[in-house]
Order: structure tokens, then C-alpha cells, then sequence
């Protein structure tokens, strides 16, 4: 399960409580003490709500400082920047309401997140946070990590927090996708996925039980131009084996603009292939983008007309 970015109706509208089944409500209950709303500000003008993790809490000389894991989304002028504005304010809520004013510790548009620090005299509680492992090999007696497995297709829980008076907790189920990864032009996935004949013709000249699938490769990307194929498999990254698609991104991580080796299986060759592949930057036009929905735009503006009213009342 994770913490949506965005506070606004849209989910709730789509997936109200009587919908959700039992185990998406389990989750997103368990979750829900570490969930907070997270509100940024410029000029006193709300900019946009949103909802945030607590993903860690230190204690120092008595006092707390929480880490709140969030979207990028809410420190732009706009969704579609990918600028951090100058004088801009964040306000954290937890569940009872009470508030307090974060800081922005981290933050990285391409890839949407950033993380908030606040401060407190109690302990606030924290996400249980789980190792990811996404190599589920081909023969079930490898199985043996005790890392959380998921894969791609498995069923999430996107919960969050209304940034309105009562700051609701809402939740809304969903499939878990690939992560975005330095450019390279090609589309990934861990060799489980592949067919059976695929596996069958790999598997007779090669004995593996892990790896990268290659489903795709764009026209003139640098994976093309170092001969990767479509329906290779990569089994090695520099000099580490490659286990997974999450695993091949943990490594090239670091490689962006610099060339690496990469080892090939395929189906018309009886040796491996060992390649150079180029691994090129994301251009800003590429920047990875949680799509903000014209409900949730409308949400926002919903939100701050009530705000206002809310403050002549006072």
C-alpha cells in the first residue's frame, strides 16, 4: 500500500466505502496512523493538498523530527512544474486535525517525489516499511527471501487524506506498475512474464532461472544502438547478475551518461552477447508525471473557496 499524493474526491467517488472489499479496508487501516494531508502554500494562496507518509521519526534531545514522504506535485507553481518555488509554505495535518508546519528536506521532479520534515514533542507513528523484492524466479524452490514480493499486476491500496476540516481518510485499490528507469528506449520485464515456448527454447541453451525480458525497444534509443533486441535477456549488468527489472534500475541508477556492459541471451545465438549500452539522461519533456485528474483540479479550487469562507467566519 502507498499514500496517494493527491487529497481530492476522485477516488472516493469511484471506490466508496461500500465497494472496497474487505482487505483493501484492512490495509488502508492499518496504514492510516502515518497517513497525513499535506497543504503548500505561496503568498498565503493555497497551491494544492495533497496527502503524505510518515516515514521515519528521531528523537533528538527530546524533541521529534518526522519524515514525510509526498509528491513533488505540491511544490510547483503548477502540476506541470518543475521548478521549486522560492517562498513556498507546507502545512502537515495529522488525523485528529492537529497541524504543524514541515519543511522541505529532499525533493526530485523527474522521478515526483519529495519528503517534508516536521517537528513534535511526541513520537508520531511511521509506515512499517518492508525490503521490495520483485525476482520471483521460474522455480518455486527459489523462492526463499524474506523480502516483500511484488510483481507486475499485483494489487495495491492507494490511501490518503482530505485536506478539509475533517481530514477523512480515503482509499482506493489498484495494480502495481513498473517503475520509471534512466532512459534507455526499451520496455522491461522479469523473466516469469515471458512465455512458455519462450522459456522453453531460452531454457535449452542456457540454464538460467532469472532475468530481465527485453519487450520493447524504441527506434534510434540507445538501446538499439548497442544491438539489444526484442525478446533478449539480460542476465548481467557490469559485473553484477541481474535478477530483476527493479534490480537492472537499482544498478544503471548511478550509470546515467556513462556506458555499461550489459550480458544477452538469445534465442538465435548458442553464447551469451555481451553489449555496451549508453545510458542516457531523461530529458526534461520526459519528467514522470502522476496525472492530476480535472476532477482533483477541480477539488483544488473547491477547496479554496471553502477554506476562504471558513476564515470570515473566523
Amino acid at each position: 500500500m502507498f499514500a496517494s499524493p493527491y487529497s481530492s474526491a476522485f477516488t472516493i467517488r469511484r471506490h466508496s466505502d461500500m465497494e472496497l472489499d474487505i482487505d483493501t479496508k484492512r490495509a488502508a487501516l492499518k496504514a492510516s496512523p502515518s497517513v497525513v494531508s499535506v497543504v503548500s502554500y505561496k503568498g498565503g494562496k493555497m497551491m494544492f493538498p495533497g496527502s503524505g507518509t510518515i516515514i521515519d521519526c528521531e528523537e533528538v534531545n527530546g524533541t521529534y523530527t518526522s519524515t514525510i514522504l509526498t509528491s513533488t506535485t505540491l511544490l510547483g507553481s503548477s502540476p506541470e512544474s518543475d521548478t521549486l518555488q522560492d517562498d513556498i509554505k507546507v502545512n502537515v495535518f495529522l488525523a485528529d486535525g492537529k497541524s504543524f508546519t514541515g519543511r522541505v528536506s529532499a525533493y526530485d521532479f523527474h522521478f515526483n517525489i519529495a519528503t517534508i520534515c516536521i517537528t513534535s514533542d511526541v513520537a508520531l507513528p511511521t509506515a512499517c516499511l518492508r525490503p521490495l523484492d520483485v525476482s520471483i524466479p521460474i522455480y518455486p524452490s527459489d523462492c526463499n527471501s524474506n523480502s516483500f514480493r511484488l510483481g507486475s499486476g499485483d494489487m495495491v491500496v492507494a490511501i490518503g487524506r482530505f485536506c478539509g476540516k475533517t481530514h477523512e481518510l480515503m482509499a482506493a485499490p489498484g495494480k502495481f506498475r513498473k517503475p520509471c528507469l534512466p532512459w534507455l528506449g526499451m520496455e522491461l520485464t522479469n523473466l516469469y512474464t515471458a512465455t512458455i515456448r519462450k522459456l522453453d527454447k531460452v531454457f535449452s541453451k542456457f540454464n538460467i532461472s532469472r532475468g530481465v525480458l527485453v519487450k520493447k525497444v524504441i527506434k534510434g534509443s540507445p538501446a538499439e544502438q548497442a544491438g539489444i533486441l526484442h525478446g533478449d535477456i539480460i542476465v548481467q549488468c557490469g559485473e553484477k547478475e541481474v535478477q530483476s527489472s527493479l534490480e537492472f534500475h537499482d544498478i544503471i541508477w548511478e550509470k546515467v551518461r556513462l556506458t555499461e556492459e550489459v550480458v544477452v541471451l538469445r534465442e538465435s545465438s548458442a553464447a551469451r552477447l555481451n553489449l555496451k549500452v549508453f545510458v542516457d539522461e531523461t530529458s526534461p519533456e520526459k519528467v514522470n508525471r502522476w496525472p492530476v485528474p480535472e476532477t482533483s483540479k477541480a477539488s483544488v479550487k473547491k477547496a479554496s473557496v471553502l477554506i476562504k469562507k471558513r476564515k470570515r467566519l473566523l
